[in-house]
């Protein structure tokens, strides 16, 4: 499928190649379109190629298009949709829409599906800090094979959940849970997670460094995690590099939310090493991103701030609040 052809064109690196392909595929008649599937039954090629290269109108018609035929076509569509609105700051639609996605995939019995779309929408409502639509996604992951980890993320949910004084024994709580995980790639996931959350920095990193080892591929969450670590560390080199690494990534959009949280702590990083133009930048991304953003998001509020306060002075090297 050309489709296919022009995604693995784009991770090597030949973006005017890709976009060749993609112009063709605009071209074809829709049921050809309709049946650009990926190798996953929640994805469809054609609408993530669209996402991948930023065309984020022609992936809109492939998700309305997809959202009008069979239950696998809809759970597709709904994952595009998903995505482009938490890509554009939209939040709570976006979480909503993969866990109807979710439901979706379950009712139509496709058990796998719906599990990693459930995660979607669980990793969506809670890095956007929307801990109530989180917790409602945990509670329906599959008792049978998830309990465990629904026992940590219902503890990490209620630390941050708490009043400050009280998040030290929630977060105690989840670190017991985490250490009741058996060994694997979930324990070091969740464990770099809460140890995120409770701001013990050189465990992230510690923890990003075994999860590479362990998986050696791509770790969108792991890289955001631990770059965020390496800023709040003072390696500030090692934490630009590793924002700019992730909002590079042609695949970045599979994490909405960080990614895009990822340009403001970009800019945050740049300012405070000295680059006045590369943070301007950063914020702007974010902001001319963000559309659906609510204006009282922390995020959105900061860049604002930060590149207010760059535009009006010479030079800024004050590393912006958290």
């Amino acid at each position: 499928m050309r489709a296919d052809l022009a995604r693995a064109l784009l991770l090597a690196g030949e973006i005017d190649k890709a976009r060749q392909h993609a112009r063709i595929i605009d071209r074809a008649d829709p049921a050809e379109k309709q049946r650009a599937l990926a190798g996953s039954e929640e994805e469809n090629s054609l609408a993530s190629l669209h996402i991948e290269l930023g065309d984020y109108d022609e992936a809109a018609r492939d998700a309305r298009r997809l959202m009008l035929g069979s239950p696998t076509e809809k759970v597709q569509g709904g994952l595009a949709l998903a995505t482009l609105d938490l890509l554009h700051g939209g939040f709570a639609s976006g979480a909503d829409r993969l866990a109807a996605a979710a439901d979706l995939a379950m009712s139509s019995g496709v058990r796998t599906v719906a599990t990693t779309l459930r995660w979607k929408a669980i990793w969506a409502a809670y890095h956007s800090g929307d801990l109530a639509r989180a917790r409602a996604q945990v509670n329906k992951l599959p008792a049978d094979a998830w309990k465990p980890a629904q026992e940590v993320l219902l503890a990490l949910i209620d630390a941050r959940a708490a009043p400050p004084g009280e998040r030290a024994h929630g977060f105690a709580h989840a670190r017991a849970a985490v250490d009741d995980l058996p060994r694997g790639i979930l324990k070091l996931q969740l464990g770099e997670v809460l140890a995120h959350a409770r701001g013990d920095w050189s465990e992230v990193v510690s923890l990003h460094e075994e999860l590479m080892t362990a998986v050696r591929v791509r770790g969108l969450t792991t890289l955001y995690l631990a770059s965020d670590a390496r800023a709040q560390l003072g390696e500030l080199r090692e934490a630009a590099d590793g924002f700019a690494q992730l909002v590079a990534d042609p695949q970045a959009w599979k994490e909405p939310v960080l990614t895009g949280r990822a340009w403001r702590r970009l800019g945050d990083v740049r300012a405070a090493l000295g680059d006045r133009d590369g943070a301007i930048k950063a914020y702007q991304t974010l902001i001319a991103r963000w559309t659906l953003a609510p204006a009282v998001d922390l995020d959105l509020a900061s860049a604002k701030s930060a590149l207010e306060r760059l535009n009006s002075s010479a030079s800024d090297a004050t590393l912006p609040p958290q």
